[in-house]
């Protein structure tokens, strides 16, 4: 019984914070510590990080294109929070000894809110490949809302339907852009755009 109440009481106070991360994010209160960060070290810290876990599953997880000029200027408790849910979602929802494969790609895009500020400008995508269950096509852009999961995950792992959220207005603040597709070999991709620069 006190394992169960303890259990329950972490779920709750994990809702709550997502819930206050989230309030402050759409309200545009959260105080952002831009830096130049490494992005090849802070996804090999939350591979590592999370490694009982996967390992635990006995997934496979690789690092593609590890070695392109990796450096962008963000917030870095942020970001990694970004990292961390992606990997995390494509850990629980991956069957055992399935692979997930991180990879990276510079890019030039195009950045800026209005059509008169929008410039070409460096920028690196980062994406998360699982071979999980999928997402429904008529789902993919619904599932970065509040309180939205999957049909085809809400009834298994669990979860709050907040987590992607979090991680869409986090990257919008940054000036960037978050997606979702299906992998061809199955399961989902999820991707996000950041600007070197900021």
């Amino acid at each position: 019984y006190f394992t169960q109440i303890r259990m329950a009481g972490e779920r709750l106070m994990n809702l709550l914070n997502n819930l206050l991360d989230l309030s402050k994010l759409e309200a545009r209160k959260n105080a952002y510590q831009m830096e130049v960060v490494n992005i090849n070290q802070m996804v090999k810290f939350v591979v590592s990080d999370m490694e009982v876990i996967w390992k635990e599953k006995n997934l496979k997880v690789t690092i593609e294109n590890p070695l392109i000029p990796g450096t962008i200027v963000c917030d870095k408790l942020s970001i990694q929070q970004v990292f961390l849910n992606l990997l995390s979602n494509a850990i629980k929802f991956s069957s055992e000894g399935k692979s997930i494969t991180l990879s990276f790609e510079s890019v030039k895009s195009l950045i800026g809110q209005k059509s008169k500020d929008m410039e070409m400008c460096p920028a690196i995508i980062f994406s998360v490949k699982d071979q999980g269950v999928g997402i429904p096509e008529n789902e993919l852009k619904s599932i970065f809302d509040k309180f939205i999961q999957s049909s085809r995950t809400k009834t298994g792992a669990g979860g709050t339907g907040l987590g992607l959220a979090i991680c869409n207005e986090i990257i919008k603040d940054h000036r960037g852009e978050i997606w979702a597709e299906n992998n061809l070999e199955g399961g989902a991709i999820f991707s996000f755009m950041l600007p070197c620069e900021q």
